[in-house]
């Protein structure tokens, strides 16, 4: 503790408190990496099983086929980094260290960076939020896409564009103007008993909330929905939603109650979240539990 009781930051580099990030390591050097962020809760990471699941898969999308043993070291390392707080973790793997150009090493060896922020995580929020579509659009890369890798410029300069008051979040189009994601969440749609998410194939990053609700939307609310789908969705359909919501893994799901064109005009508008967005809330709760009161 410092600060009068303030909590430190922590980190962890190849499982060493005091390790540091080399200037040679390509994440740092050509974002050669991929990275995850969990909500942690009284020292349980929320999702922690798909999350090692989608980084694993992720780096291997990018050729750094991990170590055999690396999800256990991972897990060992969460457990010890995270002890019995509550806050957001972020799990990074590079492709290492490597001599200068663009080329892989032959034989590289993974990086593991974790980086916990102590604080107290929001809780599920049935408090609806603005988007804004960004002028930034996202870059078509079909071999990248759904991958989250370190490469993030896009969603930096979506996010440092001007606002309107408010805004929650800057949803993001692919260069023909169809809605992808949020810099920093998935977005969802419904229409009627429809639920829609946009195809992740040449753009966007493919969040474990998603995928969650992608397999158990329907079970979890029967009388609003009968059908969840993946399209390539466009701003007009988005208009005409009954309900919008984003997800992702620190916050779980929200509401949508208005979305913005780039110029500052109302594209989609609710006055309160809909049927889906409280069943969601509610049935996502041992997901996401509420974060612990202050002593």
């Amino acid at each position: 503790m410092i600060d009068g009781g303030a909590p430190r930051p922590r980190l962890l580099v190849d499982g060493a408190t005091h390790g540091r990030v080399p200037g040679d390591d390509r994440g740092l050097a050509y974002g050669d990496g991929v990275f995850r962020t969990l909500r942690v809760v009284g020292g349980r990471p929320g999702l922690l099983d798909r999350q090692l699941r989608k980084l694993l898969a992720d780096a291997c999308a990018l050729g750094m086929e991990p170590p055999g043993d690396l999800a256990r070291t991972l897990r060992r390392e969460i457990v010890g980094i995270v002890a019995e707080q509550q806050g957001i973790l972020r799990v990074t793997l590079t492709r290492g260290s490597g001599p200068r150009g663009y080329a892989s090493p032959a034989t590289p060896r993974l990086r593991r960076v974790l980086a916990f922020t102590p604080l107290p995580p929001p809780g599920l929020d049935a408090r609806p939020v603005r988007l804004q579509v960004a002028r930034t659009p996202l870059a078509v890369s079909p071999v990248l896409a759904g991958v989250k890798h370190l490469g993030r410029l896009e969603q930096v300069l979506a996010a440092s564009e001007p606002a309107a008051a408010g805004v929650f979040d800057r949803l993001m189009c692919d260069p023909g103007g169809r809605p992808i994601c949020g810099t920093r969440c998935n977005l969802f749609l419904r229409r009627g008993r429809r639920l829609c998410t946009p195809a992740l194939d040449g753009s966007g990053v493919a969040g474990v909330v998603r995928e969650l609700l992608l397999e158990c939307a329907m079970a979890r609310a029967p009388e609003v929905i009968d059908e969840c789908i993946v399209a390539r969705l466009t701003l007009e359909e988005l208009a005409a939603a009954d309900e919008l919501l984003v997800t992702n893994s620190v916050f779980g799901v929200r509401a949508v109650a208005e979305c913005l064109d780039v110029d500052g005009a109302p594209l989609f508008r609710t006055a309160a979240p809909g049927p889906l967005a409280r069943q969601l809330l509610a049935t996502l709760a041992a997901e996401f539990p509420a974060p612990e009161p202050a002593p």
